[in-house]
Order: structure tokens, then sequence, then C-alpha cells
């Protein structure tokens, strides 16, 4: 039996999911509503048209019947019939001030972000829409009553030409006939449905509706700093470095929208997802932060206070002496810090990138981005596809952050960046401006020159007036040259709740902490990181532990660990003393050295003896010290732990896989207080 297509049109507002509906409800019928992609109302030569639309909809269902609803099919009628002289079409109409209350009423809903999609300019703070507007006719007119009006008398007046020429195909009937059963029928009889199988679905006359006001209700946010204006996108590969997540959660608790969104396996398909979903929503800011960014939340108020298109915040590349972004050409310095200012770059790095939502719809409008991937749910406009640019005699690729700049020049916006924002680049240690031209000091201003850039020398380890600390440090020195050594196997082993019961309890003031168990070091460069003021002692005998024995990866790379622990704490050798030896003795030679330390975290060998050894050793040696240990989630381990709290009446508190345990004195004092 032949298959019979069937397409539903009108000019909105008009009765078009009633059409659908009642087309649904027949048997063996698939019709849907508004199929995207949307088809533009200026045909695109060499674009996907009807004709495609109507192959993919015949290979969708093996139904008989099949079709779509929509406005949008009024220019692409020629190309239908060429394509199915049979199919039928169904253009609905109301009368011209029912569809101007129409679309005034739906449009004021949203009064975030006012639509306009007939204006060739609208004007502000009208806008078009990002996926919708493109469906309708432009032109010069003042208002959108006016361009409602002007649509509506050219859509009819088409589709009464197209009735003409194509009077067995095309019908125009008026809305009131799907509010009938008489009218249903003749319209199910006119599209080809056997008169036996014909089910009546009617719906309600539509209501004439009082003519909305022109103009949109208020903004619901009407301060342009509120925080619900600006949307924090953080795209992120595994997981989110601790310190820019708890300023995630301070923007969070002052009232911005943080949207994490992990997953995707090209950054520049994110961006685009996410800012399309974001200037959809009616977000006028998009802020992005990156995952491995530490900031303070107070500068994202001072970003937006310059009320810029396009404006960041400057951090370095990771273990370069560069910056992550590109200077405009001729700059011979920049200063950062107390003195910075508002400086002009050429290109921009997403890291801490604020983009106000004008700058997105120039670019997409003057650029004519496409719509993509609306057919698979998620429409994205690609304001980040990389490109590559001619570069003197050669090409430059730009990423998704520089090409998504270049768009944004050559639309004649400006990329500007306030160096007073200090932001941190979290790596193997948390990386600031003076680490693109030098190594390690920190100052409140910093000056960076561009062609001349020096380096100067790492200080030395702090002073320790100790005759036997000095000689402690001097059995234990690092070598003059930086091992070379390939990178280790990746292996996450300090888990967020140990990260986070080390925060919680290093003091500020911290002088002293021995780390029992170092591995390549990824622990002892948290460590040092969070205690600025502290020397870290890394006791360890590098020979690695029984359970590596079972990671083949591990086991040949082992002979190398030592060598790599060295390569990989290399630029925090001014404050990390390298102990090889065992868990006890290292322990007890710290203890000979007169060294107090504050903070002990005990990662090492993790059976039952060890374990109970290591502890018993430290609460012996420095029950002054506060202790800290991971994998609780090991038997032996928590075994051990809880054997030796119980002996001594010690309290343990456990955070996932994170634990710690009070100091002797604090202990004394909660049982006195409890």
């Amino acid at each position: 039996m032949a298959r019979q297509i069937i397409l539903g049109l009108g000019a909105g507002q008009c009765g078009l999911e009633l059409f659908s509906e009642i087309l649904g409800r027949q048997p063996s019928t698939h019709v849907t509503c508004q199929q995207p992609p949307l088809l533009p109302w200026n045909r695109v030569e060499g674009a996907p048209g009807v004709r495609d639309r109507l192959t993919r909809l015949l290979a969708t269902t093996p139904d008989r019947f099949i079709g779509d609803v929509a406005s949008f099919y009024l220019p692409y009628v020629e190309q239908a019939v060429a394509f199915d002289p049979t199919m039928r079409m169904v253009c609905l109409k109301r009368p011209a001030d029912e569809i101007v209350a129409g679309f005034l009423a739906a449009l004021n809903q949203n009064p975030r972000t006012p639509i306009d999609h007939w204006s060739e300019q609208p004007r502000p703070p009208f806008e078009h829409h990002l996926l919708w507007s493109r469906t309708f006719p432009k032109y010069d007119v003042a208002d959108r009553e006016s361009g409602i009006r002007r649509y509506w008398a050219e859509y009819y007046a088409i589709a009464d030409e197209w009735s003409r020429r194509f009077p067995e195909q095309f019908r125009v009937v008026d809305t009131e006939q799907l509010t009938t059963a008489a009218g249903v029928l003749d319209l199910l009889a006119f599209c080809g449905f056997p008169w036996s199988d014909q089910v009546v679905v009617t719906g309600k006359s539509p209501s004439v509706r009082v003519h909305p006001a022109p103009e949109p209700p208020p903004h619901p946010y009407p301060n342009p700093l509120d925080p619900q204006r600006c949307i924090v996108l953080v795209p992120f590969a595994s997981f989110i470095q601790h310190d820019c997540d708890q300023s995630l959660k301070e923007l969070e608790r002052r009232g911005y929208p943080v949207r994490r969104v992990g997953g995707f396996s090209q950054i520049d398909q994110a961006r685009n997802v996410l800012a399309t979903e974001a200037l959809l929503e009616g977000f006028e800011e998009t802020l992005w932060i990156d995952s491995d960014i530490a900031f303070d939340p107070n500068d994202v108020e001072k970003l937006r206070r310059h009320h810029l298109p396009i404006v960041c915040g400057i951090y370095p590349q990771k273990g370069k002496h560069s910056l992550a972004c590109h200077m405009m050409p001729g700059t011979s310095s920049t200063v950062f810090g107390q003195e910075g200012n508002l400086v002009e770059l050429l290109y921009a790095a997403t890291g801490f990138l604020l983009v106000r939502r004008e700058a997105y719809l120039k670019v997409q409008r003057e650029l004519v981005l496409p719509t993509t991937n609306e057919q698979f749910g998620k429409p994205m406009i690609p304001f980040f596809l990389p490109m590559i640019r001619p570069h003197h005699d050669g090409s430059w690729y730009l990423a998704e952050d520089y090409a998504f700049c270049q768009r944004a020049r050559d639309c004649g916006f400006k990329i500007y960046a306030d160096t007073t924002i200090r932001l941190w680049h979290i790596g193997t240690y948390r990386y600031g401006w003076e680490d693109a031209g030098i190594d390690r000091p920190r100052f409140p201003t910093f000056t960076l020159n561009f062609r001349d850039g020096g380096q100067v020398d790492p200080p030395g380890l702090a002073d320790l007036a100790d005759p036997a600390a000095r000689a402690f440090v001097a059995r234990h020195p690092w070598p003059d040259k930086k091992p070379e050594v390939p990178p280790p196997p990746i292996r996450n082993w300090l888990f967020p709740s140990t990260r986070e019961v080390l925060e919680r309890t290093i003091p500020e003031d911290a002088r002293v902490i021995v780390e029992v168990g170092s591995f390549t070091g990824r622990s002892t460069r948290f460590l040092t990181d969070h205690a600025p003021a502290a020397i870290v002692i890394a006791i360890d005998h590098w020979r690695g532990s029984p359970e590596m024995a079972n990671d083949p990866e591990l086991v040949a790379w082992l002979p190398r660990l030592y060598e790599t622990f060295l390569a990989e704490c290399w630029l925090y050798r001014d404050r990390v003393i390298p102990v090889r030896r065992s868990s006890v003795e290292g322990l007890q030679e710290v203890a000979a050295a007169g060294l107090r330390p504050d903070v002990i975290f005990i990662d090492a060998d993790h059976s039952y003896e060890a374990v109970r050894a290591d502890l018993s050793s430290t609460l012996d040696l420095f029950p002054q010290a506060r202790i800290i240990g991971d994998d609780w989630n090991w038997e032996s381990v928590r075994q051990a732990v809880q054997a030796v709290c119980r002996e001594r009446g010690l309290q343990c508190e456990v955070l996932g896989v994170g634990w710690r345990i009070r100091p002797v004195d604090e202990t004394q004092a909660h049982r006195q207080n409890a």
C-alpha cells in the first residue's frame, strides 16, 4: 500500500500542536511537531532542505502515514511537491490580531531575553532568538507588532499562491475547522485517511486573547551585577581540583549558578554545547573557569564590574616560562599584581574568561555560524571550533580558545585582561604569574618582560639554628642536576577525602611536616603547597610496597622510583628533605635531630604490622604532632589504627579514606570537657 506524506503549516500560534495531535491519533500514523533541524526562511543553495527531511522521515518509521507539522515549511512547498506529487499539506490560518496577540503573549513569558524574530536590527533590549529567528523573514520595522503583521500578510499571500498552484496537494483552512467533527473529518479525508479508519479528535475554539503589552515585563534581576545574570561554566576531564572547587562552592553560596560538566572527549565540543545552552537559557554572561585554576571568588565581581564584552584573568602555563595567552604584537612587558591594570591581548585562554551575551550573538550573526546537532537533541553553535590561520609564510592552528578570540576580533571586539587578578594554575604545584618568567618566588607586584625575561635561583632551605638539625639536612642532600627519567605511570592515590583531612588539619603556621611514604611525590607537593612556611621531610625507602608486585607497569619502573621522586619534586627542593630510610628509621632520625613536626602524614606499607609500627613509633617520638593517614578502606590499615588507639586511649576521626588522630594533649582536654 502506498505511503502518504503529510505536512502541517501555519504562521504560528494557530493550532499546529492540535493538528499534530489529531493526526497522531490516527491508525498507522507517525507525525511529529517541529522536527529538528529547523529550516530557515531563506533557503540556502547546497544546504540540506525539505527533500532530505522527507527522505529521513520515510526511513524513520514503517507507518503508512508520516509527516511533520511546523511553520517553517512554507518556503519549501514547491520542493516538497516535486519530491512527492501525492503528498498533502494543510496550512492553518487565524486572524492577524489573534496571531499578534498570541506571539506577544508567548514571547513576553521570558523577560530575561526579549525576542524579536522579525526586525532586521532589533532595538535593545530585544534580540534575535539563537535558534528560531532564522525561520522567520526580516523586515525594516521599529517594533515587533509591525513585524508580526507583515509576516502574517506575507505568509498567507504565499500560502494562497501555493493553494492556487497545487490545489490537489495544498489547502489553506481556518483553525476553527479543527474544533468540529465535520471539519476534522474533511481534513482527514483530504490527507488520504480512509473513511473507515478516521478517528475524530477535536479541540477547543482558540480563545481571543486580550492584546498584551508590546513591551516585555521588567527583568527579574534588575541589578546588572546580580549573580543570577552570570553562569559559571566548568568543563572538566576527570576531576576538579580541590582549591578550584572550594571557590566554586563559595560562588554558589553567593547565588551564582555553577555548571560542572564532565564526560566530553573534546573540549571545543564541550564549550560549544555549554555556551549554546547558556544563551538559550537567557544568561547575559558566561564565566569560563578551568578545573585546575585556583582563584579568589571576589575576583569574579572585579571582572564583571569592567562591563566589557570579553575580559579575563591571566595565568601561566604549567612547567613553562610562558603565559596561557598571546600578548598583542609589540608588547614589551606587562605589570601584574597590585600595580596591574587592564591590558589588551591578541588571544586569551578560557581558564578564567568572562564573555558577555552580545559578543556571542554578534559573532553568530556576522559570521553566519550554523546551528549543528539539532537532530540529536543538543543544538550547538560552533563558537569555539578550532581554525587554521595564515601566519607569515606558514599556518597557525588555533585551538578552541584562541579560535573564539579570533572570531570575536573579526567582529570588532577587543580581548582584555585584568592583570591585578591573581590566579593559580594547579599542576605539580600552584603556578602563578612569576612562573612565566622566573622560578618560585611570589611578589605583590610583578613585571614580566617578554623579550629579555631573566631567571633567578630558588631560595635555600629555611635557616635551621640547631646544629643537629643542620647536620640532618646535610645528610640528605639533593643532587646538583635534576635526574633525567621518563614520567611515572599515572597513579592518582591521593584521594579527595584525604586531601580534605589534610587541609582541615595542617595549621597555617606549620613549620615542619613529616611524610611517611612518598612514592613519586604527589602528596609531598600537596603538603608543600598547603604549608608555605614549612619544610617537608619525605621518608621512604623508595623500593615500592608489596602490593605493587601485582602491577607489571610499576614493577618495571620501581628501580627508578627514587630518581623519579627527585625529578617530580625538583621545583620544591628548597623546602623538601628526602630521607631514604625505612619508616621507623627515618622517624627516629628526625627525632634525634631535635625536630618537632607539626603534622605527620602516614601512607607507607599498608600491612597490619607495618602500619602498627609506623603509628606506634610516631606516637612515641612525637606525641604533640597531628597525625593523618590514608587508605582507611584497607582492612589491615583500619585494624592496625584501631588497635593502637584502643591501647593508648586515643580517638580516630575518619573521612572517606582519610583519617586523623588527635594529639595526646588534645585528647585529654577533650575528655575533660566531655
